[in-house]
């Protein structure tokens, strides 16, 4: 078996809010829809999920 990546997936309470956090502090963001961002920087990156 070989994998390709693995994406952790981060909840937010405040979906919105959580989004321009991650923005403000350098990260990209890909995608976003239906409550599911995909965001990264560099060579890392994670799915941002509505919690709510």
């Amino acid at each position: 078996m070989e994998s390709v990546e693995i994406k952790a997936f981060v909840p937010a309470r405040d979906f919105e809010r959580s989004k321009r956090f991650y923005i403000d502090l350098g990260f990209a963001l890909a995608w976003s829809a239906d409550g599911l961002a995909c965001l990264h920087a560099g060579k890392s990156s994670f799915l941002l999920q509505d919690s709510m």
